[in-house]
């Protein structure tokens, strides 16, 4: 059985995401940390993100104002550099996909989308804030992170729900006034059927692509 080679898509991505703390000088490191930690599962990359982006604002926010150059903006550049570098290092030491590396035609072949929703729901479970700022479950935000067509049920309006999973104006108006009266929180599919009044015939099918965030 032959092995596919990795996604050159990946190495693009890789690259976009390494660029990002060094083209926000260290403020938005916490990005790109985010999503690493959600593609391979490890915290502790997440934690360093956070870390990054704390030191970057706050040595932001305590340069002094003039053209002349400070210690904070010397401090600065090496945040930046730093999460720069340990982003790169920490990419190459992942592997190259967590997709089936089995030829596509094997029965074992993962679709694509399921590896990134697996991993847009990590990073939900594990990083919320980031999730937000990623976009995940908002298709009608169109943000640059592709969650595999996840649907946030807690935070988007009765349209998304019409128009990416199919669900008649009704069933999303019942799916939205459930949400207010349990607080603007729906736990789960199973919650969702109940508060809602949804058969599971209209949410079984797309269940997979619904989240629920806190």
């Amino acid at each position: 059985m032959s092995m596919q080679k990795p996604p050159t898509s990946w190495t693009r991505w890789a690259l976009c995401w390494a660029a990002v703390p060094l083209f926000t000088v260290g403020l938005a490191a916490a990005v790109p940390f985010a999503w690493l930690s959600g593609r391979s599962g490890r915290v502790q990359y997440g934690l360093w993100g956070g870390g990054y982006s704390l030191a970057a604002l706050v040595l932001a926010w305590t340069t002094p104002e003039g053209e002349e150059l400070y210690v904070q903006d010397w401090c600065l550049i090496a945040v930046a550099l730093a999460a720069t570098v340990h982003l790169v290092a920490a990419i190459l030491r992942e592997p190259r996909t967590t997709a089936a590396t089995s030829a596509p035609d094997s029965p074992w072949a993962v679709e694509p989308g399921a590896a990134r929703r697996v991993e847009a729901k990590r990073i939900l479970a594990q990083l919320p804030d980031a999730a937000r700022m990623l976009a995940i479950g908002r298709p009608d935000l169109k943000g640059v992170y592709d969650d595999g067509g996840l649907v946030d049920v807690n935070t988007v309006s009765a349209s998304v729900l019409v128009r990416y999973l199919g669900w008649t104006e009704g069933e999303a108006a019942r799916v939205i006034e459930a949400r207010a009266a349990q607080g603007g929180s729906l736990r789960d599919a199973r919650h969702l059927m109940t508060a809602a009044s949804l058969s599971e015939v209209r949410v079984v099918p797309v269940q997979e692509r619904l989240v629920f965030s806190p």
